[in-house]
């Protein structure tokens, strides 16, 4: 596409114009650049943040079966690796 322009421009712009246009089109594929890259670490985190989530899922999960198996909270933080707050949060909700 810059080809393009610079081709047709040539014809009707002064070197000095000329110039200028070409820094103008330097500076939309750097803002391109820095535009994609900044998209790749975005869906990055937006990945890492996902697992994350996912994992505190599978970890609340477990312990709801364990609870519900008569598990005791010590137990469910051994197990999952949730804090205590969080385990006995989840035990509560169950036996509401």
């Amino acid at each position: 596409m810059a080809a393009l322009i610079l081709g047709f421009s040539g014809r009707i712009l002064t070197d000095e114009q000329m110039e200028r246009l070409k820094g103008e089109l330097r500076m939309t594929d750097l803002l391109k650049a820095i535009e994609r890259e900044a998209m790749e670490k975005g869906l990055q985190e937006g990945l890492q943040q996902g697992l994350r989530q996912g994992r505190q899922e599978e970890k609340r999960e477990v312990a709801e079966r364990l609870f519900k198996r008569g598990a005791s909270v010590a137990d469910g933080v051994e197990i999952t690796g949730l804090s205590e707050a969080q385990a006995e949060e989840i035990r509560r909700n169950l036996s509401q």
